[in-house]
């Protein structure tokens, strides 16, 4: 049992209104992980407080001895701690940081949702898979996005840089997420009508979807082989993300292992852009990652994710 009392979002906003008001710096404060879940109405309970910052360096024992003096008064257990500690984190995280607000002189921002997602994903939990549904939930990312920001990473996690993670057992925990997500049952209403000049299909088009997948990946293979797939078949890679069909998915498949198409960034990116899961365990699937290996190496190292 805990000698703190858990976090709420009446106390998380106790301890960061004492914080502004009592450290008169300027800084950042990243709120991390579940605390930052937490602050967003995303959860509704912490059992400490997961923050990083950035203030001045002359100004960072002042810091640290507000935040452990509001830690004993509050009875509250407090963190100084980044998912960076934990994960090599993607490209773009700064970018991503999201801005909460300001007390007194501090601004408050909820830590990269995607490198937060990543550093759950890592740790394999059945609570921490929880939260970054949260944060799929909320618009915040996506499971393309996730497949991307992973595969990305992976180099870097097997040279070392990440904590008690394997490139093997990150994969499989992201695929474990990957398949809680619930179908997206009303996905398609959300789409814009009027993307390329085509309209959301309905779900039982997947077969004919399918063939047309395979037709259109059979001319680009007899004119252009080896064109990167985003280049050439943008609107059979639409209908992949809209259609939201197995049996897309599975044409999908079939020609990413073909080998005669090379595998561009664009597919992730496209993905990425309907929040399709499907397409993004496809791309998981261990032929295709072989596949997508085999495609680099005779390229010589051309056409990456």
């Amino acid at each position: 049992m805990s000698l703190y009392d858990p976090v709420t979002p009446a106390r998380l906003e106790q301890f960061l209104t004492r914080l502004g008001r009592e450290y008169r710096e300027q800084g950042s404060v990243y709120l991390v992980g579940g605390t930052g879940l937490l602050y967003q109405q995303l959860k509704g309970l912490t059992k400490d407080v997961d923050l990083t910052t950035r203030v001045l360096p002359a100004s960072q024992d002042r810091f640290g001895e507000v935040v452990r003096r509001l830690g004993r008064e509050l009875n509250m257990a407090i963190e100084v701690v980044s998912p960076a500690d934990f994960i090599p984190l993607p490209r773009g995280a700064e970018e991503r940081h999201r801005y909460l607000g300001r007390q007194g002189s501090l601004d408050l921002y909820a830590f990269d949702p995607v490198s937060t997602a990543l550093a759950k994903i890592a740790r394999g939990r059945a609570g921490d898979y929880a939260d970054v549904r949260a944060l799929v939930e909320a618009g915040q990312i996506t499971g393309a996005q996730l497949t991307a920001a992973l595969e990305e990473i992976l180099p870097r996690v097997a040279a070392g840089e990440a904590l008690k993670i394997t490139p093997d057992a990150f994969r499989t925990h992201m695929t474990e997420f990957l398949e809680s997500l619930p179908a997206p049952e009303h996905a398609l209403d959300a789409v814009p009508h009027n993307v390329a000049g085509t309209h959301p299909p309905s779900p039982d088009l997947g077969d004919a979807l399918a063939t047309e997948f395979r037709r259109r990946a059979d001319d680009v293979r007899a004119a252009r082989p080896r064109t990167p797939l985003d280049q050439v078949d943008a609107a059979a890679l639409r209908d992949v993300a809209l259609a939201h069909s197995e049996a897309t998915a599975h044409a999908l498949r079939e020609t990413l292992l073909d080998g005669s198409v090379a595998l561009d960034a664009g597919i992730i990116a496209d993905a990425d852009r309907y929040a399709d899961a499907t397409v993004a365990r496809a791309l998981l699937d261990p032929e295709v990652r072989q596949a997508r290996g085999a495609h680099q190496r005779d390229q010589g190292g051309g056409h990456g994710r």
